[in-house]
């Protein structure tokens, strides 16, 4: 996992606390307990919950990213965990702005410290204020294909041992999975392994209606393009529909989203 400022070492850190990192193998398995049998919004929240079990981290958030920093938080245990979030939207950087975009995990150890205050001042600063000492972000990725991020802060500075980056890695590809089911148009119950981009847009013969469901969201809901899109998205996963479905509920006006705020 780089540095804010892309610097890597190739360093072994130790856990803050200096307890004993979890075992991948023996994480990975609490994770598949803990998802099984959960719809995709249950499956982001139960392992939002876990991270902060089975990582040195005092809370996390997952949320849903467009190109142009455009995102929608999906959840987020606590009140710090979206304002971190929260800031890197406003600002327009940040930790899980740059994992999105790099498709690559990116962690401030130290908020304090000049490496990671000079990348993000002014979002350090805030980080500050809400008594957060790190922050790591991992993007939501398949490929070619990102959707959002899994963000994890802590109180105290320090990098994640190198098995706990791991475990990281494991919560983050299991969120994926969890937000492309919808995507993919297995709905709450079944992730479909589709083919690329025609997965995440739900199919061909969905596109047009997609394309005329965003245009009608960017009137009900006055925004742009992209953020429309990633409304639909986000109401698609809410309530576990495919994104084609809800697209065709919204065309033939039986859903508006603009109620939903």
């Amino acid at each position: 996992m780089a540095s804010s400022d892309g610097r890597d070492e190739g360093r072994r850190w130790d856990s803050l606390d200096g307890a004993e990192s979890r075992d991948p193998v023996l994480a990975a398995r609490e994770i598949a307990a803990c998802v099984h049998g959960a719809t995709p919004a249950e499956t982001v929240e139960r392992l939002c919950l876990l991270s902060t079990r089975l990582l040195p981290v005092d809370g996390a958030s997952v949320s849903l990213m467009a190109r142009g920093a455009a995102r929608q938080i999906l959840y987020a245990t606590d009140e710090v965990a979206t304002a971190i979030s929260e800031a890197q939207y406003a600002l327009g950087n940040g930790p899980s702005l740059r994992a999105f975009a790099d498709h690559a995990p990116v962690q401030a150890i130290d908020l304090s410290d000049h490496h990671d205050a000079h990348a993000w001042p002014v979002f350090a600063h805030r980080a500050q204020e809400l008594d957060v000492g790190a922050v790591f972000a991992l993007p939501l990725a398949i490929g070619a294909i990102a959707v959002g991020t899994l963000e994890l802060y802590r109180r105290a500075p320090g990098a994640l041992s190198e098995s706990d980056t791991g475990v990281a890695l494991l919560l983050a590809d299991t969120a994926t999975l969890g937000v492309l089911r919808v995507y993919a148009g297995g709905g709450e119950t079944e992730y479909r392994r589709g083919d690329g981009e025609m997965s995440w847009l739900g199919g061909q013969a969905d596109f047009d209606e997609i394309h005329q469901a965003t245009g009608m969201v960017m009137v009900q809901c006055g925004v742009e393009a992209e953020e429309a899109l990633l409304r639909l998205r986000a109401r698609a996963f809410t309530d576990g529909v495919a994104l084609g479905e809800l697209a065709r509920e919204v065309v033939a006006r039986r859903v508006r989203l603009d109620e939903d705020e």
